[in-house]
């Protein structure tokens, strides 16, 4: 049951809901995609929005890559990563599944994390039937999206039920054992207000012993069990300072670390739903996400 105070989440999302309306309708409408959906314990079921290449004809299998929208941990709308998705697909030649996780605080930590990788797991094991290379996997994710896929990336140290080729963390929050208000930014008014990240705090967790684990903050998992990884800062960003620092640690760990801070551009830059949305660092970081998933998924299967 959901306490009292839980329950203000439901006027957040009704703000949101107004205004992303046509977004969801306009993406719900398109034919080209499938939509799968697997069963959770934790959570129930799991939908999934698979983006191939306009082009593809169903001759080969394909590297897949999973998606994780941003959205505090508490918000759905995953459509607003449709088009991103499906630009992907086109410029790489791989299949993305756009996931659907469940949310606080209704599955609170760290429920959406483990029916996450249910669902992961259980895709792969029909990937015969999607045309899926099994063992050619990339996580990405955008701000509580970046913090679910390298939160994979430790659970899966743990299960090892999948292969992981790589991670993007794009302004994800990585370290949440720390108040929200002790983070630093360039410019308070350019990031994310305190009060809200203390409302997503407080939404996704129930107890604040549980921040310290490395599924609620991965920098404090052993570095060495990630991927190669692309991390994404944004300079007015408030999450800034651990994502550089996550990096550092990946890196003096031997992981391969591509790290890119965006000067000029806040929390939510890439997205063009956003009132945050920078279009040419945008442009940048696409291109950059694009190039490293290419190299990871596309160059590596070739060698």
């Amino acid at each position: 049951m959901m306490l009292d105070e839980d329950k203000t989440i439901f006027e957040y999302r009704m703000n949101k809901e107004k205004k992303y309306s046509d977004m969801i309708k306009e993406e719900n409408l398109k034919d080209n995609i499938e939509k799968i959906s697997y069963y959770s314990k934790h959570c129930g079921y799991i939908d999934g929005y698979i983006y191939r290449p306009e082009s593809y004809d169903y001759k080969k299998e394909l590297p897949v890559v999973f998606n994780f929208h941003g959205g505090g941990m508490v918000l759905k709308y995953c459509e607003q990563d449709g088009i991103y998705c499906q630009d992907i697909a086109n410029k790489v030649e791989v299949a993305v599944v756009n996931v659907d996780y469940a949310v606080a605080p209704e599955f609170k930590f760290p429920l959406p994390i483990l029916s996450a990788y249910d669902f992961i797991d259980q895709v792969l094991e029909d990937s015969d039937k999607y045309q899926f290379q099994k063992d050619n996997v990339l996580l990405m994710g955008h701000s509580a999206g970046g913090y679910i896929s390298a939160a994979l990336c430790v659970l899966n140290e743990t299960n090892k039920k999948m292969t992981i080729s790589g991670l993007i963390a794009d302004y994800a929050v990585l370290k949440q054992d720390t108040p929200p208000a002790s983070r630093e930014s360039k410019d308070k008014d350019k990031a994310i207000p305190v009060s809200r990240m203390e409302e997503y705090y407080n939404w996704y967790f129930e107890k604040d012993e549980d921040t310290t684990d490395p599924l609620a903050s991965p920098i404090n998992a052993q570095g060495e069990i990630f991927p190669p990884s692309l991390v994404i800062s944004a300079d007015f960003d408030a999450l800034k300072n651990e994502e550089e620092a996550f990096a550092e640690k990946l890196r003096a760990s031997g992981v391969e670390v591509i790290y890119e801070n965006f000067t000029d551009s806040m929390h939510g830059f890439t997205h063009k739903w956003f009132d945050e949305f920078n279009e040419a660092q945008s442009r940048k970081a696409w291109k950059m996400m694009q190039e490293f998933i290419q190299a990871q998924l596309i160059s590596k299967d070739l060698d």
